[in-house]
């Protein structure tokens, strides 16, 4: 008789107030180096994006870069750099991202973005003003 893998449950659920633009994006707070941004969150990057303003303020070793497509379409390639997020603000769930080091238009209004490198370590849900962040159980 074959034996089942026993379930693991976990209730580590965190719920991040997150403000939504005229469009429907939500804007979340994270820090990073202990300062408070805003990052757009978008599950449909493949990678997290921080504005190269910010990798040059705080000194930030870059990585070899790659390829990627701009939301126009557009390739590019861009250096990474690893950085600490703490998504939700001080205090907030850290987690460590080699995300691209793009210089943002100032259209977007955000410091960064949250990608899919990130979101996809969790299960997701947003809401109207909140972005639910469930730990995933790895068996």
């Amino acid at each position: 008789m074959r034996r089942r893998r026993q379930q693991v449950w976990t209730s580590t659920t965190w719920h991040i107030q997150a403000r939504r633009t005229r469009n429907g994006l939500l804007i979340v707070p994270v820090v990073l180096f202990q300062l408070p941004y805003n990052f757009l969150v978008d599950s449909g990057a493949a990678y997290s994006i921080i504005d190269q303003s910010i990798a040059e303020e705080h000194d930030l070793p870059l990585l070899q870069g790659v390829q990627w497509s701009s939301p126009g379409g557009e390739r590019a390639q861009s250096p990474r750099a690893r950085v600490p997020f703490y998504i939700g603000g001080q205090g907030g769930i850290e987690i460590i991202s080699n995300a691209l080091v793009v210089s943002l238009a100032e259209a977007f209004n955000v410091d960064g973005f949250l990608g899919a490198d990130v979101l996809r370590q969790f299960d997701v849900t947003m809401e109207e003003a909140m972005v639910v962040l469930r730990q995933r159980v790895k068996f």
